[in-house]
């Protein structure tokens, strides 16, 4: 993108169209955040997102410490803090999802989709935060499903990429950059729930339509 970009002003003409992509990378970066808890004996790093008309999104077992998470953009700037105490919406530990409200929320919220249209073959783009160090950009992935799975009860929709911990709360985007889902790193096991799994089979996310009948909106 960037030596596209560059192309294009050398040339003075679009020799590359990609005037929606810098659109939608430009809405990613301020729409999709670094979640972090910081403090002497403990970090714990995630993504999160905000949506219109609902609020910051993010997995339950990203924030289930109870302590207060700020969001910041990769450039470190912080967006919104959340806390279990003081802006939780809902969560639920068994569709791994929590929701906040974060007052006015940003023009570059992003927009609900539906969950519903998807199937195995569907294209999705997914974002996040994974492994995250200063500096990083969102990495986005251009993926697509491969299955339908339960895990502890709750589908997931597993993909084509790799999820690596850190990314988990990311967002999942259809190809009209609609919210369809919510990113669901590999899966906890019960014998150690603090630590994620990025070699399980289960790469991939929670359906956007699952977190929506839940928070009964």
């Amino acid at each position: 993108m960037k030596y596209a970009k560059e192309l294009n002003e050398l040339y003075g003409e679009e020799v590359f169209c990609i005037e929606e992509e810098l659109k939608l990378l430009d809405k990613i970066e301020k729409s999709v955040f670094v979640l972090e808890f910081d403090s002497s004996d403990d970090y714990v790093q995630g993504s999160g997102f905000i949506v219109k008309n609902i609020g910051l999104l993010t997995n339950y077992h990203v924030t289930e410490n109870n302590e207060m998470y700020i969001a910041s953009t990769y450039k470190r700037e912080k967006k919104y803090c959340v806390s279990n105490e003081s802006n939780l919406v809902k969560n639920n530990e068994e569709i791994d999802y929590a929701c906040y409200k974060c007052g006015k929320l940003d023009e570059n919220a992003l927009e609900l989709g539906t969950s519903k249209e998807l199937d195995i073959g569907s294209t999705v783009l997914v974002v996040g935060y994974p492994d995250y160090c200063n500096g990083n950009s969102p990495e986005i992935q251009t993926v697509n499903i491969i299955s339908e799975r339960f895990f502890m009860r709750q589908k997931v929709y597993t993909i084509s990429g790799r999820i690596v911990h850190g990314a988990s709360g990311g967002v999942v985007l259809n190809m009209s950059h609609q919210v369809v889902g919510v990113i669901r790193c590999g899966p906890v096991t019960f014998k150690d729930k603090e630590k994620e799994s990025d070699s399980s089979a289960v790469h991939g996310f929670i359906p956007i339509d699952d977190i929506i009948n839940d928070l009964k909106l």
